[in-house]
């Protein structure tokens, strides 16, 4: 029994000092841009680009995106918008002999 209440009162002292050490309730910080959104813009014809906005969160994002050439045979390459604050938005374009390519995305730092 003494085994018992020793283990007891132990296990109640550590309950006691973890308990106010708990915090409850707080959520973590948002440390990156959320709620974003890329897309093509004046797709069609040469010289189009992308637009990116992130809505929330924190930092700054860019757009990315493909340009490719009007040469069939060429490859694309990659474009990057300016480096911009939330609620801004980050927009690049594409030579006057390239074309937009589908699927632009943002990046957070």
């Amino acid at each position: 029994m003494k085994i018992a209440n020793r283990f007891g009162l132990a296990a109640a002292a550590l309950a006691g000092f973890v308990a106010p050490l708990t915090v409850v309730g707080v959520e973590p910080a948002s440390a990156y841009p959320s709620n974003c959104g890329a897309w093509v813009t004046s797709t069609g014809w040469p010289g189009g680009g992308f637009t990116g906005l992130c809505q929330t969160g924190s930092g700054q994002f860019r757009v990315v995106g493909v340009c490719k050439s009007l040469n069939p045979w060429s490859t694309g390459r990659w474009v990057y918008g300016p480096w911009v604050s939330i609620g801004s938005t980050s927009f690049v374009r594409c030579n006057l002999t390239e074309l937009p390519q589908a699927y632009p995305f943002t990046q957070a730092r």
